[in-house]
């Protein structure tokens, strides 16, 4: 990756939390990430190319809060076994994930 393209990438990630800092601090909701095939269909972006950033939005979406919720067994070992052979977190931020995702983002 050329040093431009890290540059690029450092400063559209900055400007990413500098923007959920803020809709965070005035109490708005979190924007999702859209898929890539949703903003290829957008005919405002037709001629555009495309990048992806990995950003962590978990600060952003206010206090963690315990819960205790009641799950079959087997649900239980399906979920540690992903978490596990995808190098996930945790089977909490493996829940919050599937939730956000089945909320819409």
């Amino acid at each position: 990756m050329s040093r431009r393209i890290r540059q690029t990438c450092r400063a559209a990630a900055e400007f990413a939390h500098i923007m959920l800092e803020d809709i965070a601090a005035n109490g708005g909701a979190i924007p999702m990430p859209s898929s890539i095939e949703q903003l290829r269909s957008n005919p405002e972006f037709a001629r555009m190319g495309f990048g992806m950033l990995e950003i962590d939005i978990t600060p952003y979406l206010g206090k963690t809060e315990k819960v205790n919720v009641t799950l079959p067994g087997f649900v239980i070992q399906q979920i540690d076994r992903f978490v596990r052979d995808h190098n996930i977190k945790s089977r909490s931020s493996f829940l919050a994930d599937a939730a956000m995702e089945k909320l819409g983002r």
